[in-house]
């Protein structure tokens, strides 16, 4: 028994500093909030708010990039005159909420999806249409192999009988060191 908690806290310690790196990364964190099934619950509680600016920065950037989300209201007529008291009693003392403050809370204010729930199938309701656009581009499995491509092209290169006199379980090791090398 104690072995084998041993083995669970060296295992879960090395799984932590080999992922560790990856929750710094804007790509990372956008892809985890993005998704409904975790949106912050996986962040600690002081990590939140940036997390939270994160995705409001990236919404404001994604909405003044494409032209569909942008008001396209009738220009509105001149105001009337009106007494200046009416124009004081009308203005409010708190800021009011931009879109994206509004659009983000309401996202991140929903219940987390069920883990067994899929959460492409959640965006494409486009609940939150900008959101939605983000979503697909942090969510979304690229369409391209050139990756794969490109290791069996430097794989072919290498391991040919005339070529190699490598183990395949050694050329197996330095595919790996090669491909997974930042």
């Amino acid at each position: 028994m104690k072995c084998l908690k041993q083995a669970c806290s060296v295992l879960q310690s090395s799984t932590e500093t080999r992922l560790n790196k990856f929750e710094s990364m804007e790509a990372f964190q956008l892809a985890a909030i993005l998704d409904p099934r975790y949106q912050v619950d996986w962040c600690h509680d002081n990590e939140v708010q940036d997390i939270r600016d994160l995705l409001t920065v990236k919404y404001n950037m994604a909405r003044s990039v494409d032209p569909t989300t942008t008001d396209t209201s009738p220009a509105e007529p001149p105001p009337m005159k009106r007494n200046k008291f009416f124009v004081l009693a009308n203005q409010s003392s708190t800021p009011r909420p931009t879109p994206s403050e509004t659009e983000v809370s309401l996202y991140l204010n929903q219940k987390c999806l069920q883990d067994d729930s899929d959460p492409l199938g959640y965006w494409k309701a486009k609940q939150f249409p900008a959101l939605t656009r983000l979503a697909a581009k942090h969510l979304a499995i690229p369409t391209t192999s050139a990756p794969a491509e490109r290791l069996f092209s430097i794989a072919g290169k290498l391991f040919r009988p005339e070529r190699c006199n490598l183990s395949d379980k050694r050329f197996e090791q330095l595919m790996m060191i090669r491909c997974n090398h930042q």
